[in-house]
């Protein structure tokens, strides 16, 4: 556990270094870079780490350099393609009337110093469930696959030299309650100008909201990445001038996540922020509440020393477990139902065989057209003559 804490606090630390534009020379040469990259990958923020270990080749090994280039590269390419891929997946939708909601594109990278640190960020779609299958079908047209499947609300779909797209018919929260109030932010969706006509774009301040309650959401799955923090603390920069403190408030209050969601955004400037801001942050009485955050995020939930303390995380959590039993239950008496169904299909099937229809009999047996009311004198004959086939196999 202590390995991997260092670990994601050594990310955590090239990373501010790279978005505050300083250098930072590594001293400690006995890291394994092969723990270090796929973690990074896990994060989404190899590219941000290749440029935060440029100047440190003396003590990242060749092969590992390569791949953290190789991240970079992508993440270049990328940004040479990935709007206009967009705007002409998004135009095709348009153009087929296609119902959906841009709750995440490419206008993330424009809030970083270099674009190509943001790396390849999806293109978020919500759709209904009636055009959910249509704007599949038109993904796979265009060459895309499912490479993520998320049970319940949508899957990922990706295509060779292609972007990433999320496409989802159900936010993918599992409690009622969080679904509804997160699904009024979609409804601030409005059409803007350089996307295609009829498709709803959330506006910036939907986007920061909504990015703190999945944020807080994934925390408390632990399942929040460092590209999520990152990505979150850019975009208060960007809108902080023009957001209302007191929107923010209420609309996070009626989630439920009003401390957890600002802690959240607080740790993000604790881990990237610029000197100016950590000064803020470090004015606080109480810094052991970001100790706890930072674990459980770096840690990925699996320290069981590391308590939860923050009530409307530990809330927030009980309400998901309560959601996924209810869930689990419906799914369980669902099966059972199915297989119910399909027993008494059995059953009836084997009525059939055993007590075939008076039309059928006749053909095995003519004097039956005269005489219908022996067909269940006729129906033991047929009985006992099967009966008497099998018992000479046997014999056999």
């Amino acid at each position: 556990m202590k390995q991997l804490l260092y670990e994601g606090r050594f990310l955590a630390e090239i990373t501010a270094n790279v978005v505050r534009q300083e250098n930072l020379k590594i001293v400690h040469n006995r890291i394994d870079w092969e723990r270090i990259y796929r973690l990074a990958d896990y994060h989404r923020i190899a590219p941000v780490m290749y440029l935060g270990l440029l100047g440190n080749g003396e003590v990242l090994p060749d092969r590992w350099s390569q791949r953290f280039f190789l991240r970079y590269q992508e993440a270049l390419q990328y940004g040479v393609k990935c709007e206009a891929e967009e705007q002409a997946l998004l135009k095709l939708l348009s153009e087929k009337k296609a119902f959906c909601i841009v709750f995440s594109n490419s206008r993330v990278r424009s809030l970083y110093p270099l674009p190509e640190m943001a790396g390849k960020r999806p293109l978020g779609l919500l759709t209904d469930k009636s055009s959910y299958s249509m704007v599949k079908g038109f993904l796979i047209d265009l060459g895309y696959e499912t490479a993520n499947t998320f049970q319940g609300f949508g899957e990922s779909m990706v295509k060779e030299q292609g972007i990433e797209v999320e496409i989802y018919h159900t936010l993918p929260f599992v409690v009622p309650a969080f679904q509804k109030e997160a699904s009024w932010l979609m409804d601030t969706a409005e059409e803007e100008e350089g996307f295609p006509e009829g498709i709803p774009v959330l506006p910036l301040e939907s986007d920061f909201l909504f990015r703190m309650a999945r944020a807080s959401y994934r925390y408390v799955t632990d399942s929040l990445k460092l590209w999520e923090m990152l990505d979150l603390m850019m975009f208060h920069r960007k809108i902080k001038d023009s957001l209302s403190l007191e929107n923010i408030q209420a609309q996070m209050k009626d989630l439920g996540i009003e401390d957890l969601s600002w802690k959240l955004l607080e740790l993000s400037y604790f881990w990237f922020g610029s000197k100016a801001e950590l000064k803020k942050l470090e004015q606080k009485e109480d810094m052991t509440v970001f100790d706890m955050l930072e674990n459980r995020i770096l840690l990925m939930g699996q320290d069981s020393d590391n308590q939860e303390k923050n009530e409307q995380a530990l809330q927030l959590a009980e309400q998901i477990q309560k959601a996924k039993a209810k869930a689990q239950k419906k799914e369980e008496k669902n099966i059972l139902k199915e297989k119910r169904k399909e027993s008494r299909a059995e059953f009836r099937k084997m009525l059939r065989w055993v007590f075939p229809d008076y039309h059928y009999m006749c053909t095995i047996y003519p004097k039956l057209e005269r005489l219908p009311v022996l067909l269940p004198f006729f129906w033991c004959c047929r009985g006992l003559r099967i009966l008497k086939r099998a018992l000479k196999r046997q014999e056999k």
